[in-house]
This record gives structure tokens, sequence and C-alpha cells, in this order.
């Protein structure tokens, strides 16, 4: 395959050794995302223009070539303008990314680029690549790829515990707006976890005590800490501190949790929020 022109007919190649055996299933266009079942991970995107998706997974964030590429065919994978397919394999803990094809750059309307690996804007979980490159294998598609960050497959599951939002009525509701780092990074806060979703629990009794009913977050989406600004008083570099420059609004960032195993964010942002719930206090979202 090469330039925009999709092929002819599904192009299934399995790269190394892994997946060898994995079953593929036309999916589902619904949920969007990555979401893992007991037997297989559907993956559903949506792009309108797209004539071609491409669906890469490697098997962590440090490998240079996918174990798994797989075109996919509009007849069996696409439903309106949702492209999905159903891998059964254990992908727990692999990265994927999308490649698409569509309207040449001559179309102002589009800016499709068939040598960028793309993010699923769906993803529960992200990692930014160790390096920039993925290796091509395939002799029809020579030289290397760019890429920037990659989805994670996760488990979505989590024992809410019977918790649920308490629903406080807009006439009662008083907000406490705070920045999860900021609030409890100085050692001052007095918590164990400083600068962490896990550390915002440990203040509950403090939020309790101001009589507040719902915390309003700066953003916790996922955000790349490495996008640098400049200072416009004295010209110096600064790093993105507050997260508005958003890469993925279905993630979490990582920034903010303690683990350090792929699924530590998704369990400790549901964490805080089921905690903070519990207590009666509602979450909102910058």
């Amino acid at each position: 395959m090469s330039g925009n022109a999709p092929s002819s007919a599904p192009d299934v190649k399995v790269i190394g050794s892994g997946l060898d055996s994995a079953i593929l299933t036309p999916g589902e266009p619904w949920p969007l995302g990555a979401h893992r079942d007991a037997n297989k991970t559907n993956f559903a995107v949506f792009s309108r223009h797209a004539v071609l998706i491409e669906l890469w997974i490697f098997p962590d964030i440090d490998a240079e070539v996918p174990v798994l590429r797989i075109a996919l065919d509009r007849k069996l994978h696409k439903t309106g303008d949702i492209w999905h397919i159903g891998v059964g394999a254990d992908l727990n803990g692999h990265c994927y990314t999308y490649r698409a094809l569509g309207p040449t750059a001559t179309d102002s309307r589009h800016r499709f680029d068939p040598r960028r690996l793309l993010l699923d804007p769906y993803a529960p979980l992200i990692a930014a690549w160790n390096n920039s490159i993925t290796k091509s294998s395939d002799t029809r598609l020579p030289g290397d790829f760019q890429r920037a960050f990659a989805g994670i497959v996760a488990q979505h599951h989590f024992d809410w515990q019977g918790v649920v939002c308490p629903r406080h009525p807009w006439s009662d509701t008083i907000i406490y707006e705070t920045h999860v780092r900021g609030l409890t990074i100085h050692p001052s806060s007095g918590v164990e976890y400083r600068g962490q979703y896990l550390g915002l629990i440990e203040k509950i009794p403090y939020l309790k005590a101001l009589g507040i009913t719902a915390v309003e977050l700066l953003p916790v989406q996922a955000f790349d800490t490495d996008h640098v600004g400049c200072n416009v008083t004295d010209g110096t570099k600064r790093a993105d501190y507050w997260g508005y420059n958003p890469i993925a609004l279905f993630a979490a960032h990582a920034g903010y949790a303690s683990g350090r195993t792929f699924n530590s964010t998704l369990t400790e942002f549901k964490t805080m929020v089921r905690e903070l719930h519990r207590a009666g206090i509602e979450v909102i979202l910058d």
C-alpha cells in the first residue's frame, strides 16, 4: 500500500510473535475508544472523510515496530462514520495508534498525512513515545513514520463500592476550585501523596470543614508537561503547569498518579472521584 490509495481487500499483517493467534472480528461502532472484555478488545474511531484506517498495535511504548497492523475494510469495519474492529487477544498494556488515509494534501479542507501515526482521541490512557519514529518493516511502506503519543489498552472496570454522585441541587451548591498538584504539593499540606490524586483524598476533611459541596478541578486531562511556553515578562522558558493544552480529553493526566504501572492513573483518578463522592462532594472538571 502506498500513497492514499486503499487496498482492494482487507490487509491483515502480523509482525513478530505474540499475536499470531489473534482472532479478528468486525467489532462494534460503540463505545468509541478501546474497550476490553473477557474475549477481545474492541476498537472504534470516528472519521467521516478517511478512505482507509489502519490500526497499529505495539507491545509497549519502547517498541519501534508494531506486532499487529490491520488495514480496516470499509465493508466489514465501518458503520456510518465509525471505523471499528475486534481483536481477540490479550492486549492489556499494549499501545496503539491509527494511520488515516484520505484526500490528498492539495485539498485544503483536510490534513491527512500517510506518514503520521495518530492518537485515538478517546484513549483512556496515553503515553509519550520514547523515540519519535516507527520503523517500517513493510517493503511497500519504506521509511519511517512520525509519532508523538499512543493510547494504551487498559481495564475500564473499577469497584465503585456502590458510591454514587451526591447530585446536590444547584441552589445548594458551593464550589471550591483547585489544582490537583497545587493543592497539596507544598510540604505544609501535610499529606503523604503530595501533588497527586490520592493527596486530594487526604484533604477531604479540610474540604468538608469548609462546607463546600463540590470541587472544580483545573485541567486533569492528559497534557504534555514538556510543552514549553515563554514567560512574557523576562522571556524565560516555562513548562506547562496548568494543563490548558490537553492531548486527550478522555485520559487522566499521568503526572498526578503515584503508581508506576500503566493502569495506575486510571485507578487513582477513579479512586479520588469515588472518595469525594463518598464524602458528599461532587466533582466538576474544568
